[in-house]
């Protein structure tokens, strides 16, 4: 039965236009009035939103760990940006790496813009593969190219490998660990939400760290994610989007970027600088293109095209992961996969149904923790260091990395993932 429903997984074509999950936007879930009421009902200003069962037409069907592994999708400037010689480029790189998929973010609708809450303990793991070190494998695939693709010998491709982990679930902190041992990098995601309730409006700001390390430079990327915000919860049209500033920082070159997001609109700016002098100034918008120009000695330069919004999903990995019928029952897509079965073919019913029934199961396993009738949880891929936030939210990171004195990959002939590349065949 499940490997006939695969299908609705399968990665969309980058050619058509269609986000990720392209069968969402076809298929939009239409609220109603009842359940918007409902939810807006139990909405106060006390109450801690994140312990709020969000109804179905908001969800959209995809966990928080697998929305990660498409928010902070590898691209082809982590393959090639450690032979950058000049540390503002890789700034740069760095930089576009990180806005580029931000861009999904903005959207006029308050149709399936929150991921599903992950269960305590649940997993996803993907790779991405790459043909060769600095070219990407080319997207617009075929099942027997895909195949030919993952028979090659492994030596002659370069993996990126995705871990992902929910670790806490009161508070809900969400860790991924991705990592490409040949390339040598490590990007890393310790994230916390945080929400809070305005007039007409719902703020989301992720307490966590998040860091690339490049472990052939020892350079290290920390990245301070902006905050979310729904408006029109109440009253006037809805409107979900970025705003606030984006800071990334490299101690190690000096050099730091701060983009700044405008309210309600798709439009951000921000500069790159190093020691305190800009050496960049950037600015775009997230429905059409982004620029960047050179300053030299205080003095704008020429100005040129950085990203082009429009051609976003002609630059993306597809990402792989193994089969949901040979997925553990603890696994995203295995777990929620009546959920997302059913909002596929619009039986809202069903789909608030499946989603009760795995959130239900949940709390009586949180109840029995407590009695003492199972063992408190522990998770299995990452554990929590001695660094917390401002907020106290505590860092978790992968057992098979550790930060200090220098990053570094522990294990590089081990996998951070739970299957074998022939496990996608």
């Amino acid at each position: 039965m499940l490997e006939k429903q695969q299908f609705i997984y399968d990665e969309f074509d980058p050619t058509s236009n269609n986000f990720p999950y392209g069968w969402q936007i076809g298929k939009k879930p239409q609220s109603s009035s009842s359940a918007v009421y409902t939810f807006l009902s139990n909405i106060s200003p006390t109450i801690d939103l994140r312990r709020i069962s969000a109804p179905v037409f908001i969800v959209e069907p995809r966990t928080t760990l697998e929305k990660l592994s498409d928010t902070y999708r590898p691209c082809n400037e982590l393959l090639s940006i450690q032979q950058v010689t000049d540390p503002g480029q890789r700034m740069l790189k760095v930089l576009r790496m990180i806005l580029l998929p931000l861009c999904e973010s903005p959207t006029k609708t308050w149709t399936q813009i929150k991921p599903l809450n992950p269960t305590l303990g649940e997993e996803f793991h993907a790779i991405y593969i790459h043909e060769e070190e600095g070219k990407l494998n080319n997207p617009v695939t075929t099942e027997e190219n895909d195949r030919n693709i993952i028979l090659k010998e492994e030596n002659d491709l370069t993996i990126t490998e995705y871990c992902a982990e929910q670790v806490s679930h009161h508070p809900p902190i969400s860790c991924f660990h991705m990592q490409n041992s040949k390339v040598g990098f490590v990007y890393r995601y310790c994230t916390c939400p945080n929400v809070s309730l305005g007039w007409n409006s719902i703020e989301i700001k992720c307490d966590g760290e998040c860091v690339l390390h490049l472990l052939k430079l020892n350079e290290n990327y920390i990245y301070e994610a902006p905050t979310y915000k729904a408006k029109g919860i109440f009253y006037g049209p809805p409107f979900y989007n970025l705003f606030g500033d984006l800071i990334v920082e490299c101690k190690e070159t000096g050099f730091k970027a701060c983009i700044t997001f405008n309210d309600g609109e798709y439009s951000f700016k921000g500069v790159v600088s190093c020691n305190n002098e800009t050496k960049y100034v950037i600015d775009g918008s997230f429905d059409k293109e982004c620029y960047v120009t050179s300053v030299t000695n205080n003095s704008l330069q020429k100005r040129e095209l950085f990203i082009d919004f429009t051609k976003y999903h002609e630059s993306l990995i597809i990402k792989r992961t193994r089969p949901i019928h040979l997925q553990h029952e603890n696994e995203s897509r295995r777990k929620w996969h009546e959920f997302a079965w059913n909002v596929y073919h619009n039986n809202l019913d069903k789909a608030q149904e499946a989603k009760f029934k795995v959130e239900e199961q949940q709390r009586a396993l949180e109840r029995e923790r407590k009695n003492g009738k199972e063992k408190l949880f522990v998770p299995k891929h990452f554990i929590a260091g001695d660094k917390r936030t401002s907020l106290g939210t505590p860092i978790f990171i992968h057992r098979n990395f550790k930060v200090h004195p220098k990053p570094e990959i522990l294990n590089e002939n081990d996998r951070i993932v739970n299957f074998e590349i022939k496990d996608l065949i």
